[in-house]
């Protein structure tokens, strides 16, 4: 994915698989205690769901993930938990995210052998009655980063409020300021909602507004999702907010490398985003957009 100017924020799975430290309620990430799980000792004892629990609508839905004891994953952990942990089985195991039917979580093998607070193993139940083994690391900042780890999932955003670009190299020389009439002259991209039909699956990039920085600076760039973690659409990867130079693909990355120029300069604003699964009616809003 190529290098963006600014935005962020998370990925969808129904399970159980709680991760030691970084992905347990209130965890820090360097406890090293034994993972938790339900009385589960091997694959073959992961509970399938009773009817009673499964979606009743016949449109594509996800499955309800059960801890090894049977119990609904939403009973013992946050549903967006749940779902983060389904979406990053299916996408581990590449099948489709409903057919997910139920995840147990299984003693570690080799406890002396295995750091506790960066994985846990789980065995991973399919609508086809197999049973398939996976493991799910959390190491270093992955509980800021990678939805299966977050105790509240969020689909990573890139660039979020992070105010403009600033970077620059070492012993540099200070840039000219902005020219009075420069930023007069500016205009900045702001939408306080944007929504987006989702209607079929794949990666798509389309272009959200331009905006004219002040001597080619780009000072604030800001977007936010208006949920956090919809559960009627999954993404593969981050969402993208790029800020780009009208008539190229370069992104504004560095306040050296795009340069001071005089008056103003033209960028356009894009969004990128990757759908693996959807619910008819689904929709991606982004909220507090702002490039100047």
């Amino acid at each position: 994915m190529p290098r963006v100017a600014g935005f962020s924020n998370g990925l969808a799975i129904v399970g159980v698989a709680m991760l030691v430290g970084a992905c347990a309620p209130g965890g820090s990430g360097t406890d090293s205690a034994e993972p938790l799980r339900f009385g589960s000792t091997s694959a073959s004892d992961v509970a399938a769901p009773s009817p009673s629990d499964l979606p009743s609508s016949g449109s594509p839905s996800p499955s309800i993930a059960f801890t090894s004891a049977g119990e609904p994953c939403a009973r013992v952990f946050n549903s967006d938990r749940c779902d983060a942990l389904t979406a990053f089985a299916a996408d581990q195991l590449g099948v489709p995210f409903p057919t997910v039917r139920a995840i147990g979580i299984l003693p570690n093998p080799s406890p002396r052998q295995i750091d506790f607070a960066h994985r846990t193993f789980l065995s991973v139940r399919l609508d086809d009655g197999t049973t398939r083994p996976l493991i799910v690391s959390c190491p270093g900042i992955a509980s800021a980063t990678d939805p299966q780890c977050m105790p509240n999932p969020a689909v990573p955003l890139s660039g979020s409020s992070n105010g403009g670009y600033t970077d620059s190299p070492d012993g540099s020389t200070p840039l000219p300021s902005l020219e009075p009439a420069a930023v007069a002259n500016a205009r900045p991209h702001r939408i306080a909602e944007l929504d987006i039909p989702i209607t079929s699956l794949g990666r798509k990039t389309m272009t959200i507004g331009t905006a004219l920085l002040a001597n080619g600076v780009l000072r604030d760039r800001h977007a936010a999702l208006k949920d956090p973690w919809p559960t009627d659409v999954h993404f593969a990867d981050w969402i993208s907010v790029e800020v780009t130079l009208a008539g190229t693909d370069v992104p504004l990355t560095n306040l050296y490398e795009a340069g001071w120029k005089p008056g103003v300069e033209e960028v356009v604003v894009t969004l990128t985003y990757d759908v693996v699964w959807f619910k008819p009616g689904a929709t991606l809003s982004l909220v507090d957009i702002l490039v100047r």
